[in-house]
């Protein structure tokens, strides 16, 4: 049982330091990792991933004295771990001869980072909070190209105590983040400029280079700003050979305590070299006293082109980025951003708050909280023209299988409920532009958009799932438009699977043709993962039909879905769990995959026939999600899901043999993407059977809790997170065929699975029917345009805070305590309520927005 509400708190040191990268940056613009130990890494913000990419001699640093006392110097990271060996020793453009703090500690609750420094010899306190803004539903907030560092000094002693801060970053200008780690001085370099600004109270360095062109790729300027108004700054270090500038620099430093010989004159870096600028802050503290001293980081970048296809007519082709539209440089977005801080950064707490003072075990926590940071990755692209568009994951140097793949987004749900007009924005490309007039959806788009579609087989289990995607994006928007937009590419994607030689050309609710799907390969006859989807989708399209006035076309898709519903259950229902029944066919890539290396193999390659699959029903779980019920007999999904953790769940992976692709090993924990219980094991079942990917085990793990099995559930959430502890992984890169890989965005179906929240904005009705058992429970909840939180207590009290935007509310469904005598209010006054067939309905209907406490009370005598 849960116990009272203790804040979440994951405390990362010693070893657990290693692996860590937290990702700072917006939606679609690239980020700039923090690493465990306070450096700078991963620079991904020149319009591709860099994974290991460092800016040389790019670090915070600082010096104190104590008045009339001695004076340390110290990079501001803790101390280099092992091991050192290297060709030349460490990198030289990292300084790992300089002094460390001795340790630190990490703390992370996305988007918000925390370092607290440990050091005898200091005679101060340091900590680092880090962070960039994150306000749900709010885009344009949650798209600044900035990672903001705060670092707080205290002085702990009796005497005054002076204090220097200090950011050196190379101007980067014409770095393409391909180079090699390390190396200081590329082609590409050259004519690079570091210029002192100022304006109003904000200062800083901006960089440009005129080595690129104004349409080149890495095009582009970067700032280092502060508001802090007790500043010095160097514009470039000494450009000398060897490591004298570095020298130069250190020592100076170190004799004028910290205050920089600021040289306010400009001049370009010499060919095939940049500059190292460096901003200094300074304070002066009392006795006892503390001061936070605040860096900015912007940059722009704006020509992001098509890198990743090689199809002509997408190919090197200008795409950019949303976040360049906005703003003409990165000083304009580091100036928007300093003079709307106090209004981003109280929306990004009160997000941050609402999230981790939820009630809800911690991993769950963790696993929710830690992979919202793949929207700010390079995964997710906010292109020019305003939509989102995504890759599957990250390369270390580019992005992994282009783009908007629909099966692998079937498992993603974190956007859809935080920043729904950006899934909105998906869905109108995959149904207004990738749905081709008979039906067939292309599974990945080519960018920029043109008349030219990808051209690969449709995918089944992503165009159905996409069915039941775009019936999740109007029950959560209320657009009608959008649905009538949406809904001729609906009705065309759904019947394509009716044409001959299709997915169900007998018409009877199964799937049993050729089924490309999300394990890369083609899955032949009747199976569940496809086939449930399919239900899905003739269900998600009966309501969007009804709501449209289309009565015949909703009868027809119930009619299909009740046929196949049972016929699913008679095919393939074996008394535990769903097989497939592998079914020969003469189609073209069926002869290929059974001859061409096997001639004599009676059935397709890459099946998985007896086996039970982890994911079998993935379009059952959407489903729970969305709000349309069991698509099968409730009593043979709960038996089904609890199966898949009885066979598929491993508690320690020492004994099990893969050769395949691995993300789970030794005696960790995982989910198998398949097993057989009862033999039958094809000779080679489809690639990855052996594998364990975390978006199918947070789905498994929001379905298990669905189904009243949560400590199933939650044993699965532990063992993945325990997976990603800092030592082994980086607890923000949860990877799968690519860093920060899309399908891990299901672990936002556990907060949906254990809160029972669910908001229908065509009916204006929320659901607040919690799984889990905490008293008081509380939780974030999202409503479409507004978000929030929920408190409950077992006395019957709830209530909802609208926290950012507004909503509709015209009844509720709520626990069995609260029945016919129930009373609401709205800030303390009274609000009509009305019960009928366990809802309350408010009469009028209730506008409610940020600022609003709505409470309802289960008065004595309801049951």
């Amino acid at each position: 049982m849960p116990s009272k509400s203790t804040p979440h708190r994951h405390i990362y040191r010693g070893n657990s330091l290693r692996e860590i990268a937290f990702p700072l940056g917006g939606i679609g613009t690239g980020t700039i990792s923090l690493g465990g130990r306070g450096d700078l890494r991963d620079w991904e913000i020149f319009n591709h991933p860099g994974k290991g990419f460092h800016l040389p001699f790019t670090f915070f640093l600082g010096y104190f004295e104590i008045t009339h006392g001695e004076g340390f110097a110290r990079v501001l990271e803790s101390r280099i771990p092992p091991p050192y060996s290297g060709s030349s020793g460490l990198p030289t453009g990292r300084v790992p001869g300089l002094p460390r703090l001795r340790s630190n500690t990490f703390r992370g609750e996305y988007p918000f980072a925390w370092l607290h420094f440990h050091d005898d010899h200091l005679p101060v306190q340091l900590s680092l909070e880090a962070f960039n803004p994150f306000v749900p539903m709010d885009v344009e907030s949650s798209s600044l190209p900035v990672a903001l560092f705060r670092w707080k000094v205290r002085n702990p002693t009796e005497h005054a105590i002076s204090a220097t801060i200090a950011l050196c970053l190379l101007n980067p200008i014409g770095l393409t983040g391909h180079e090699l780690p390390g190396s200081r001085y590329h082609q590409q370099l050259g004519r690079n400029l570091n210029t002192w600004q100022e304006e109003n109270a904000l200062h800083g360095i901006f960089m440009t280079g005129e080595k690129p062109q104004p349409s080149d790729p890495h095009y582009g300027d970067m700032t280092l700003m502060t508001d802090w108004p007790h500043v010095s700054f160097r514009l470039r270090w000494e450009r000398a050979g060897w490591w004298d500038d570095a020298q130069n620099f250190w020592d100076d430093f170190v004799q004028s305590k910290g205050r920089l010989s600021s040289d306010p004159q400009a001049s370009l870096s010499p060919d095939h070299q940049s500059d190292v600028a460096t901003l200094a802050l300074h304070a002066h503290l009392a006795p006892k006293s503390s001061v936070e001293l605040p860096f900015l980081i912007a940059w722009r970048f704006p020509n992001l082109v098509n890198y990743w296809n090689s199809e002509p007519e997408v190919q090197r082709k200008y795409i950019g980025n949303h976040y360049a539209t906005r703003f003409n440089s990165s000083w304009a977005a580091a100036r928007h951003t300093f003079e709307n801080l106090a209004d981003l950064e109280k929306a990004t707490r009160a997000f941050h708050h609402a999230l981790y003072r939820s009630t809800l075990p911690p991993c769950v926590l963790d696993a929710v909280g830690a992979n919202l940071s793949i929207l700010r990755s390079p995964t997710v692209l906010h292109t020019a023209d305003g939509r989102m568009n995504a890759f599957e994951g990250c390369g270390d140097r580019g992005g992994c299988c282009p783009m908007n793949c629909t099966h692998v987004w079937n498992y993603a749900m974190s956007a859809a409920f935080l920043f729904p007009s950006l899934e909105r924005s998906v869905r109108l490309t995959d149904f207004c532009h990738n749905t081709r007039p008979d039906g067939h959806m292309a599974f990945r788009t080519l960018l920029p958009l043109s008349q030219t579609l990808w051209q690969f087989k449709p995918a089944a289990d992503g165009q159905m799932g996409t069915i039941l995607r775009a019936y999740r994006e109007w029950t959560q928007s209320g657009d009608r438009q959008f649905l009538q937009t949406v809904w001729p590419g609906v009705q065309r994607a759904l019947e394509f699977a009716w044409q001959p030689d299709s997915w169900d050309a007998d018409q009877d609710g199964v799937m049993e043709g050729e089924q490309h799907n999300t394990y890369d390969i083609e899955f032949y006859g009747p199976n569940p993962l496809c086939s449930i989807l399919y239900l899905g989708a003739l269900r998600a399209a009966e309501e969007m039909a009804k709501a449209l006035g289309l009565h015949e076309k909703a009868t027809e898709y119930r009619q299909r879905y009740e046929q196949g519903s049972t016929r699913l259950v008679e095919l393939l229902w074996n008394g535990e769990f769903f097989r497939q029944i592998v079914a020969p066919t003469n189609s073209s890539a069926f002869q290929q995959a059974s001859s061409h290396r096997f001639p004599l193999e009676a059935e397709p390659l890459h099946q998985f026939g007896a086996g039970c699959l982890s994911d079998q029903l993935l379009g059952q779980w959407m489903a729970h999600i969305v709000g349309l019920g069991y698509l099968l007999p409730p009593e043979i999904v709960k038996k089904a899901i609890e199966t898949v953790f009885r066979y598929n769940w491993k508690p320690d992976l020492s004994q099990h043999a893969s050769v395949q692709r691995c993300y789970a090993l030794n005696d960790e924990a995982g989910l198998l993407l398949c097993t057989w219980p009862y033999g039958k094991r094809p000779r080679y079942p489809f690639p990855y059977a052996d594998e364990v990917w975390t978006g199918i085990e947070y789905q498994v793990a929001g379905h298990l809790i669905y189904e009243g099995k949560i400590e199933e559930g939650l044993a699965i959430v532990r063992g993945v997170r325990n997976r990603y502890d800092g030592e082994r992984r980086n607890p923000w890169n949860e990877f799968e065929c690519g860093h920060h890989y899309a399908r891990a965005l299901s672990s936002w179906g556990l907060l949906l699975a254990l809160s029972g929240i669910r908001y229908s904005a065509p009916t204006n009705t929320l659901e607040i029917l919690p799984r889990w058992p905490a008293d008081p429970f509380r939780c974030l909840f999202t409503a479409g345009t507004a978000w929030g939180t929920v408190n409950l207590d077992k006395k019957g009290v709830l209530e909802v805070e609208v926290l950012w935007g507004s909503f509709e509310l015209a009844g509720l469904r709520l626990p069995p305590t609260f029945g016919p005598t129930t009373t609401a209010s709205l800030q303390k006054q009274p609000v009509p309520v009305t019960y009928q067939e366990a809802m309350l309905y408010l009469r009028p209907a209730l506008h409610l927005k940020a600022g609003d406490k709505f409470r309802i009370e289960a008065s004595s005598g309801s049951s």
